[in-house]
């Protein structure tokens, strides 16, 4: 690898290897054969890396001063949560984009509970089969506290995972909240967002392609908890034209921008 052999690195800050097919051997080139000591920002979405390539990124002392990792779309388990929760280089991250890979709960558990997570300021764990589990470990993890941002879209989280981010102690930063597609929240879980004291810093709010209906709508309608709300998107559920205008005519809210189709 070109790249790896190439001596004028130490200055860098950021790089940009997204979409180039660097693969588990292109890692770890990388990994051993170039340090970054200066580098903050690194996006490696969309390389086949795999588990082994992630292995050898979490491993190597040439990341240590990471604070933005982006490794969506790279075939990535259980185990590569694990390797990173578990590394002793890369411990500062403040963006993390896992999106659309296979970490299910017991790697977000990993990631939960590693205090490696204590600088984290925005999440995406998209597409990842966290299901109701992974949710309730983001949620009791004590190492969120500095969390704004976070994205678990399609994840199956279901109402109880909605309830338990809803209840978390430690999300009370959290401006920007992203539960969209195939997460089959019901009116009992946008309840317990809607009446949560904990999510009062919430800004935006995205609940698209859920199962949200005309009661749902109400509850969000009528929240006074969701009072720094700015921005709510919950196009795509079951609302019927009542439900529209509950949430149009909110004299409660003060968004700013509404989607509701």
């Amino acid at each position: 690898m070109y790249l790896a052999k190439n001596a004028q690195l130490d200055q860098l800050e950021e790089l940009n290897l997204s979409d180039n097919a660097i693969s588990f051997k292109g890692m770890q080139a990388l990994s051993t054969k170039s340090p970054f000591p200066n580098l903050k920002r690194l996006n490696l979405n969309n390389n086949h890396l795999g588990d082994d390539g992630i292995y050898a990124l979490a491993e190597s002392p040439g990341f240590t001063n990471l604070e933005e990792l982006f490794l969506g779309v790279n075939g990535l388990t259980t185990d590569s949560a694990i390797f990173l929760a578990d590394s002793k280089h890369i411990c500062g991250l403040k963006v993390f984009d896992l999106n659309n890979n296979d970490i299910r709960a017991e790697g977000t558990e990993a990631l939960a509970g590693s205090a490696n997570m204590r600088n984290m300021e925005r999440l995406d764990l998209g597409e990842n089969q966290l299901n109701m589990e992974g949710a309730k470990a983001l949620a009791d993890s004590p190492h969120f506290a500095n969390l704004i941002s976070l994205r678990l879209n399609n994840n199956s989280i279901s109402d109880k995972g909605a309830v338990a981010l809803a209840k978390s102690k430690t999300l009370t930063k959290l401006k920007h909240l992203s539960l969209e597609n195939e997460n089959w929240i019901h009116d009992e879980g946008v309840g317990a967002i809607a009446a949560s004291k904990n999510l009062g810093s919430l800004i935006t709010l995205v609940l698209t392609l859920n199962v949200i209906t005309d009661p749902g709508a109400r509850l969000l309608a009528n929240s006074t908890a969701l009072c720094n709300l700015e921005e709510l998107n919950v196009a795509g559920n079951k609302l019927s034209p009542d439900g529209e205008d509950a949430l149009i005519k909110s004299t409660v809210l003060k968004l700013k921008k509404l989607e509701i189709v």
